[in-house]
């Protein structure tokens, strides 16, 4: 537990620490000049990327649940696809298998592949929150909080489409479909269940009404209502989506459906705080936390496997943005005590995913290094 409180307190750190001595304090009597300003930024950029790449990047093949499954396929040298020789080159998650056949290049140990992809997943993340974000470190701690950073452990795949997906909601905001497309496109190609996203991008033409509320709701359903169809499907097509199509009575996510319900009840509520120029942003968001809502509770009410909230994340990432707007809105006179309390909610929710969820309770670095 130690180190992950260590990893946020570092990535705080510099965040705050590049962001102070990149705004001029006028107040203090002192400017800097807008190179100076960027190049502090960058730094601050860099060391960010740096810490989280390092952090899971360097980790032991046990922390996480399917990391041990990663690291024996990449050093047995037998390359991601199961079917290749059948499949082609790359098979049919090429993207990914790319990824293997580089790492492995580059060196046979599986601490290769696991910078790799940290790395890739690092700088997607936080180049997003750069682009879009209204305030890069209240960003970046809900990123790692609310454990969008932490997904990567234990589902290296889809943390990765997880993580190349959020570059795609610049172009949600900007309306440009096809480059929308290509970033969901390379996803794909890493994780299948990226193509569920593809909606995602009509969002930025929906206005925040009871109408387009409603109708949002009853599409979510359905399409959350086929999801376990479709993936059990999908299992019989390609065994390494079986796990989608047990069954997992045991475990129907309750709480997780609980919290993202009042994820998104929290930021609709606070919604009329925001700035009428940063609501359309905001809208999308609403709607992307609105379409993960309706995925936990259709999971949960119907019993089908857990798993499949996984899917869920792709949307409820849109937390990582709205959390910043609302911080942003409700700070203007000040920090206040509501804004304590859904900080140490999240550093909360932080610390009992660690130690419930993942298989990432005992980090440990690299033992073999």
């Amino acid at each position: 537990m130690i180190y992950y409180i260590l990893l946020l307190l570092i990535v705080l750190v510099v965040c705050t620490v590049s962001c102070y001595w990149s705004t001029e304090r006028k107040l203090q009597g002192d400017s800097i000049s807008a190179f100076k300003r960027k190049t502090i930024n960058g730094v601050g950029f860099v060391s960010v990327v740096l810490v989280l790449t390092l952090f899971e990047g360097l980790r032991n093949s046990t922390v996480g649940t399917d990391t041990p499954g990663y690291c024996r396929i990449f050093e047995s040298g037998n390359g991601w696809d199961i079917n290749a020789e059948e499949s082609g080159l790359f098979g049919s998650e090429p993207l990914f298998n790319l990824i293997i056949n580089v790492s492995h290049i580059i060196s046979p140990h599986y601490v290769s592949l696991l910078l790799i992809v940290s790395f890739i997943c690092a700088i997607s993340a936080m180049k997003s929150i750069k682009d879009l974000s209204a305030n890069f470190t209240v960003s970046t701690f809900s990123f790692i909080t609310l454990a969008f950073y932490l997904f990567g452990f234990a589902a290296m795949r889809q943390g990765l489409a997880l993580c190349i997906f959020m570059l795609s909601i610049k172009y949600v905001i900007e309306r440009k479909f096809w480059k929308f497309m290509i970033v969901v496109l390379i996803g794909f190609l890493i994780h299948k269940t990226l193509l569920i996203t593809i909606p995602v991008y009509f969002l930025g033409y929906m206005r925040f009404t009871k109408r387009n509320f409603i109708i949002t709701i009853i599409v979510a359903f359905i399409i959350a209502s086929l999801l376990p169809i479709v993936l059990a499907y999908t299992s019989t097509l390609d065994e390494r989506y079986e796990y989608y199509a047990l069954e997992t009575p045991e475990s129907s996510g309750a709480l997780l459906t609980l919290f993202a319900v009042f994820l998104f009840m929290f930021f609709l509520v606070y919604r009329k705080t925001v700035a009428e120029i940063r609501l359309g942003m905001y809208d999308i968001y609403l709607y992307m936390l609105l379409i993960s809502a309706c995925v936990y509770v259709v999971v949960w009410v119907t019993g089908s496997n857990v798993e499949i909230n996984r899917i869920a994340m792709y949307f409820q990432v849109a937390s990582v943005f709205a959390m910043a707007e609302y911080y942003n809105a409700n700070t203007r006179n000040g920090i206040t005590l509501s804004t304590i309390v859904v900080f140490a909610a999240q550093l909360g929710y932080y610390i009992v995913y660690i130690g419930k969820i993942g298989g990432i309770s005992k980090y440990m670095f690299n033992s073999t290094l």
